[in-house]
């Protein structure tokens, strides 16, 4: 499986936030380019390119945010993140051909995940918390168990560079393409 560089960011331009404590209507700056935000409880993670994720406190229904904790992944660029469904852990994508689960309450990596040849550019959770599947430029798929972080299945059949996946509610089943 050749798959060549992986391809420039698609997406929204750059998402722009307040700096220091919110301050409604107050000066922005645009951060690098986001590809993922999900939402935990009363807050936000929010992915931006070059192995930074951060963690930011919403202010009831406005605008203005704080952040309160950067994830740094030095080893790699992350290329996509997933929350697991009780909100304590995340799962990142990097160019690094890992995944790491991040102990959100302490922003500390609990475990990398090793196993593909090639960058990861995808993740999905199941909805039991307890797998991961990954999707890797080396045209697989791998299964993970999370508590181990051993490698339970490795799914072959793309013949190019898989970007993303995600797992239906019942878990046993998984789209990627």
């Amino acid at each position: 499986c050749d798959t060549g560089p992986p391809p420039p960011p698609v997406g929204p331009p750059p998402l722009a936030v307040a700096p220091g404590p919110p301050t409604p209507g107050g000066p922005i700056t645009c951060t690098p380019y986001v590809s993922f935000v999900g939402t935990i409880d009363d807050g936000i993670v929010m992915q931006a390119f070059g192995g930074h994720l951060r963690f930011w406190h919403v202010v009831h229904a406005h605008v203005a945010a704080t952040s309160d904790r950067i994830l740094d992944d030095p080893s790699g660029t992350v290329l996509k993140i997933r929350l697991s469904p009780d909100g304590r852990h995340a799962v990142s994508a990097s160019s690094d051909r890992t995944l790491k689960v991040w102990d959100l309450s302490n922003g500390q990596a609990v475990r990398a995940l090793e196993g593909h040849s090639d960058l990861v550019r995808g993740v999905a959770v199941t909805t039991d918390g307890r797998h991961a599947v990954s999707a890797s430029y080396d045209c697989t798929l791998k299964v993970w168990d999370l508590s181990s972080g051993e490698v339970v299945r490795t799914l072959k059949g793309h013949t190019d560079g898989v970007s993303c996946v995600t797992v239906a509610p019942d878990g046993r089943h998984a789209v990627s393409a």
